[in-house]
């Protein structure tokens, strides 16, 4: 009996790491379904957005459509220059969160304006960072706010969660990982030298 009961907490033990990492990508599925997004977060880098979204903040993105976006909604986009040309952006990313690329991949700004055609069809978004003086347009510079249609739109966001996404940077991740590997190691160890039960004990030294 108190060898069963020995064998069901050791696998009682291992549910305790099982269960947070299969809810984890259960929840990451159900997120997926409900945004339809096939990635629904992003890491922001660069301080473009301060105060709304400090540098390193991971948002949660949705697929609104495109025609029902508005004034003031915070999107996610590829700009038109990146589009154009591929091998101008950026794919990695930049030396530190805090830092801009020169020449982004996505661009998470907030729309200032929308052109719509005599149909009311919405055809180019305007955007800007809140924390930059003016949208980026050029001339004699990026186009990184101007002309956004909709083949360039990805996602808009819906929430963010303040300066997370430092836990994927050198050192933290790396601190992280040693952190957990640790209190593995030392349940693993406590839960060895935890006594044997009197009758475990008892039919180990024999009649």
């Amino acid at each position: 009996m108190a060898s069963k009961l020995s064998k069901t907490r050791k696998y009682l033990s291992y549910l305790v790491y099982l269960i947070p990492i299969a809810l984890i990508i259960l929840g990451y599925v159900v997120i997926v379904v409900a945004t339809g997004e096939s990635e629904p977060f992003t890491i922001v880098s660069g301080p473009s957005m301060q105060p709304t979204i400090l540098s390193g903040s991971i948002e949660m993105l949705a697929k609104t459509p495109f025609d029902k976006l508005q004034i003031g909604d915070v999107i996610v986009f590829t700009p038109l220059e990146a589009l154009q040309s591929p091998q101008a952006c950026q794919s990695g990313a930049p030396p530190t969160l805090a830092s801009d690329a020169a020449i982004p991949c996505f661009v998470i700004h907030r729309i200032v304006n929308i052109t719509v055609t005599s149909q009311g069809q919405r055809i180019l978004l305007m955007t800007k960072g809140d924390n930059n003086e003016g949208s980026i347009c050029g001339p004699g510079g990026p186009i990184i706010d101007c002309d956004i249609n909709q083949s360039m739109y990805v996602g808009q966001v819906i929430l963010q969660f303040p300066v997370a996404g430092y836990v994927t940077q050198y050192p933290y991740n790396v601190t992280l990982m040693a952190l957990l590997i640790l209190g593995v190691v030392a349940d693993v160890y406590l839960e060895r030298k935890q006594p044997a039960s009197p009758a475990l004990r008892q039919r180990a030294s024999g009649p």
